[in-house]
């Protein structure tokens, strides 16, 4: 389809803007702009989310498809590939439909199977640049889609917190189901929370670490989504300088003295990066702008740039105004220690970070009051009553709750388990107005068509796991190698006669690959899990089995 004149204008005032900028010597104009007419190739992380071997298979089987690990990255037990060169645009281009599918599949598969998430490579540096250790509290204030929440629950560790806030109630839900899925028992150290970033409540000083990747006019990912760039004016960034601002400087305000921010972007535009770190910095006078070594390739940041206005179909200068989109004039901080990342650098998007420390000579702020009991309304996480967690504690032949379980209602259709850390952070939030979108991981939910004839609820298969060390013989099956196969193959088991109607957990073996059942009336349980995960298990056992035939047969 032919570009419209108003498309042309866009990929022009762009073209012009940055030129302007000088963010690439001009011998690097032709190149920088030939990258952005390219594809991304395909980045993606795998993570042990299941605990069943599926996450090294799909290490092997990405191998054997062509994939290549990215060597900077470490983020816990997870790590980072790339089919390099290669995109799925590209590849349909060229009609190489059998390349293509293939790595559909890959790809499709990994996803379903919840070990595998699809991520631009640069867009995975502000989690490591973070550097979080197990036991911090990190606040991620922008968080949707969820993928570097991901990131930083995996490097938080027991005793730690993650807080991932968005503007949209609808994106903070997909992101808690995002990381629900992918994270299980870790899930426990999560809150999710919707609203304004800029007016997180308090109390201040409380994060170890504050990742703070602001919305943005996001030009920089223009090889993933071309229309940026057809649709590019300067008024984009313009209009978010001072949402940028106010955001990064509540989150410095939130940070406690010895912690580290990170802000970011996916913008190429220095009124949307160095201007803002500029400003915070003038405000903020305890913080600092530290150096920090890049995984990736990444240039210097600008300390000069030239602001512009849309100009038909072109851009103007703007006369320097003295306000917060221009360069400093005087103390001008080292704006050279910002990291700015750049497509034909490392074949990746445009992207920009900046780390910023909080001095430690800052007062330190005074001990939160104890958290004030969520009021009680539906939807306020709330302690689950006692006598119903005694009653699902005998149900279950549960010898302790591993955390806190939590409901949302009265009548506690559904619960969840936090760990302390959770419980205390979605008990304040809720205390201050913030809405608590998703908090810990599910364990329990109420079982359709009543009651009767067992406890309300129903065990979740996302919390399994958190339950099963503490989870006795009366509502447990212990299957052999060849029941189990069978139960994934026919969608039901023999279960006891003495086992009433309610949720039972079949694992292999004394404890591996649980996976929740429903006893019904009949002799037989059913199995509750999704398809998806039944595949996955199946594939588990068809190459353990293989890999026993294997060693007997050497």
């Amino acid at each position: 389809m032919p570009k419209s004149k108003k498309d042309k204008q866009g990929a022009a005032r762009f073209e012009t803007y940055y030129a302007l900028q000088h963010i690439v010597p001009d011998s690097e104009w032709p190149t920088f702009l030939k990258t952005l007419a390219t594809p991304l190739p395909i980045t993606f992380r795998i993570t042990d989310a299941t605990h069943d071997g599926h996450a090294a298979w799909l290490e092997a089987e990405a191998a054997r498809l062509g994939a290549t690990r990215l060597p900077w990255y470490a983020c816990g037990a997870s790590t980072a590939w790339t089919f390099a060169g290669e995109s799925r645009r590209g590849l349909r281009a060229a009609r190489d439909a059998a390349r293509d599918a293939a790595l559909r599949d890959f790809l499709v598969s990994g996803t379903t199977s919840r070990n595998l998430s699809r991520q631009e490579a640069v867009s995975m540096v502000p989690a490591l640049l973070l550097g979080a250790a197990p036991g911090w509290a990190v606040l991620d204030a922008c968080a949707a889609p969820g993928n570097k929440t991901a990131q930083l629950l995996e490097r938080c560790g027991p005793g730690g917190l993650v807080v991932a806030n968005d503007l949209s109630k609808k994106r903070s839900y997909a992101l808690a189901c995002h990381c629900a899925a992918r994270l299980g028992v870790r899930a426990a150290r999560l809150v999710v929370a919707s609203g304004d970033a800029a007016r997180l409540p308090g109390p201040d000083g409380r994060f170890d670490g504050v990742l703070c990747d602001v919305p943005c006019s996001g030009d920089g990912t223009i090889r993933k989504a071309p229309r940026v760039r057809e649709a590019w004016a300067c008024d984009g960034g313009d209009r978010l300088h001072g949402t940028q601002v106010a955001i990064a400087r509540r989150c410095a305000a939130l940070l406690r003295p010895g912690g580290r921010m990170v802000y970011s972007t996916c913008s190429l535009n220095p009124v949307e990066n160095e201007a803002v770190v500029a400003e915070v910095l003038r405000l903020e006078p305890t913080l600092e702008l530290a150096a920090a070594a890049s995984p990736l390739p990444a240039r210097p940041g600008l300390t000069t740039w030239a602001p512009c206005r849309d100009d038909g179909g072109g851009v103007a200068r703007l006369d320097d105004d003295g306000g917060s989109r221009f360069p400093p004039k005087q103390d001008a901080p080292p704006l050279e220690r910002c990291l700015r990342f750049l497509p034909h650098d490392g074949d990746t998007g445009g992207f920009f970070c900046a780390v910023l420390e909080k001095r430690e000579a800052a007062p330190p702020p005074p001990p939160p009051p104890p958290p004030r009991a969520p009021p009680l309304v539906d939807g306020a996480y709330r302690p689950m009553g006692a006598d119903a967690w005694a009653a699902v504690a005998d149900f279950l032949d549960l010898a302790a709750a591993p955390g806190h379980v939590m409901v949302r209602s009265e009548h506690g259709e559904a619960a969840w388990l936090l760990s302390d850390e959770a419980r205390d952070e979605a008990s304040r939030l809720q205390a201050a107005g913030r809405a608590v979108e998703h908090a810990g991981v599910k364990i329990l939910d109420r079982r359709g068509g009543g009651a009767a004839g067992g406890m309300p609820h129903r065990l979740c298969g996302d919390g399994v796991a958190a339950l099963l060390p503490s989870l006795g013989d009366k509502r447990r099956l212990r299957l052999d190698a060849a029941a189990y196969a069978a139960l994934l193959e026919d969608g039901r088991t023999a279960a006891p006669d003495d086992v009433g109607v309610g949720s039972l957990v079949a694992t292999l073996g004394d404890g591996e690959l649980p996976i929740v059942l429903w006893k019904g009336a009949q002799r037989s349980a059913s199995l509750m899990s999704s398809a998806d995960d039944v595949a996955r298990l199946r594939g588990v056992l068809g190459r353990r089995r293989a890999e026993q035939a294997r060693c007997v047969l050497s």
